[in-house]
C-alpha cells in the first residue's frame, strides 16, 4: 500500500485498494493473534495516548468531529494534516477493535 504521507488527500480518496475486505481482516486478526498479550495491551494504550493528543489540540471528541473542523478558510497543509490525522484516528479504532477480540478470544 503507498504511503499515507505521499497521497494527496484533496483529490485522493483514502481507501484501500480492490480487494476482499473480509480477508483482510481476517489475515490482520491472525497477525494480531501471534503477538503476545503484553504487546496488544501496549498497542492499545499508545493509541489511546495517541488520541488523547489529539483530543486536546483539537478540542474534539473523534475523528468525524475533527473532519467537521476543516475548513476552505484553513491553508491546505493544516487541511491535509486533519484529514490525515482523522484517517489515523479511524484506522486506531478499526485495529482496536481487532485487538480487543483477539484479548477476548
Amino acid at each position: 500500500m503507498e504511503d499515507i504521507e505521499d497521497v494527496d488527500v484533496e483529490t485522493e480518496p483514502l481507501s484501500l485498494p480492490d480487494r476482499d475486505e473480509e480477508a483482510l481482516r481476517r489475515e490482520k486478526r491472525e497477525e494480531l493473534a501471534d503477538l503476545p498479550e503484553e504487546d496488544l495491551r501496549a498497542e492499545l494504550a499508545r493509541q489511546e495516548e495517541e488520541e488523547q493528543e489529539w483530543r486536546d489540540r483539537f478540542d474534539v471528541d473523534g475523528p468525524d468531529e475533527l473532519e467537521e473542523t476543516i475548513s476552505g478558510e484553513m491553508d491546505a497543509d493544516e487541511r491535509r494534516r486533519r484529514r490525515r490525522i482523522a484517517y489515523y484516528w479511524k484506522q486506531n479504532r478499526h485495529v482496536r477493535g481487532m485487538i480487543e477480540e483477539v484479548l477476548d478470544g
